[in-house]
């Protein structure tokens, strides 16, 4: 059973899926029984499909689903729900890389829900790392025009939740932010940067797996890079995200600003409360793929 983990984190279109395929392949760490592909992300989604589902039911058991703005608090499950959603996910964690070294799971919900997963390593004895994957928030909200047409206003609601939530719970982990824009000019950029950051080693893995990672397909994957020419939402909403950008575009280079980073949450939690920020409680019957097609 591994006793190593590499959580890839960061928002729904913002490219984890193709981090999770590069660095899940250069450690032999992929998930036995992924999410299948569909025409939302051809690549594969790389992430345990059990996993999901547990993770969408947890959701629903605080009053949320993967789409809502509101945090993601698990202290709202009974101590009898919690200890029965750690069993099962450690259950599917278990089936997903027993033969693995170094485990690489992705789920976008993970970023929210990464308490429980600390809880259920710190019990297991499982040494984890992070990487949160950053993509402008302009070009994931084009990802959900384009992909998702019934939550497209949702876009940097979601961003702003996945992103903040990934930033915070991360914090005690050996963490690595990654640029999805860079990795896409050259893949060598994430191992490199991911070894430095988090001490794990990729030099012997990246050359023993240099002809397979030569053809991860990247071109294809910047799917919808440029916003579409409309109207830009210059609410608050649309400066939190700005400066949210501007932080995390910081502490990738090691300046971590975490009062800032936090009154950008308390803002935006603020914003939620109110009711200025929306949210859908239903999934939109039209829309195929749902819950578990949220991903880049």
């Amino acid at each position: 059973m591994t006793k190593h983990a590499l959580l890839i984190l960061g928002a729904p279109r913002s490219g984890t899926s193709y981090i999770s395929q590069l660095l899940g392949t250069a450690l032999n760490g992929l998930p036995r029984y992924s999410l299948p592909a569909n025409v939302l992300n051809e690549a594969g989604f790389w992430e345990p499909a059990r996993i999901v589902e547990i993770h969408d039911r947890l959701l629903t058991d605080i009053g949320l689903a993967w789409h809502s703005n509101r945090e993601r608090d698990i202290r709202r499950l009974t101590y009898s729900q919690l200890q029965t959603y750690k069993a099962e996910l450690w259950y599917e964690f278990s089936r997903n890389f027993s033969e693995s070294y170094f485990a690489v799971m992705k789920d976008p919900r993970l970023s929210s829900l990464l308490p429980i997963w600390q809880m259920i390593f710190r019990d297991q004895g499982v040494w984890a790392a992070s990487v949160l994957v950053y993509r402008p928030f302009v070009e994931v909200q084009s990802s959900f025009q384009r992909a998702f047409t019934s939550y497209a206003d949702k876009a940097i609601e979601v961003w702003l939740r996945y992103t903040l939530d990934a930033e915070l719970f991360s914090r005690r982990l050996p963490r690595s932010i990654v640029r999805y824009h860079t990795a896409m000019a050259d893949w060598r950029y994430v191992p490199q940067k991911v070894a430095i950051d988090t001490g794990i080693e990729f030099h012997t893995a990246v050359k023993d797996r240099m002809h397979i990672l030569e053809t991860i397909p990247r071109r294809e994957l910047r799917h919808f890079d440029q916003p579409r020419s409309s109207s830009v939402d210059e609410g608050p909403l649309h400066s939190l995200a700005t400066r949210l950008e501007a932080l995390i575009e910081a502490a990738a280079e090691g300046q971590l600003d975490i009062s800032a980073m936090d009154a950008v949450r308390a803002e935006f939690n603020e914003l939620v409360n109110l009711g200025s920020a929306r949210a859908p409680n239903k999934v939109p019957p039209s829309t195929p793929g749902f819950p578990q097609s949220i991903n880049s």
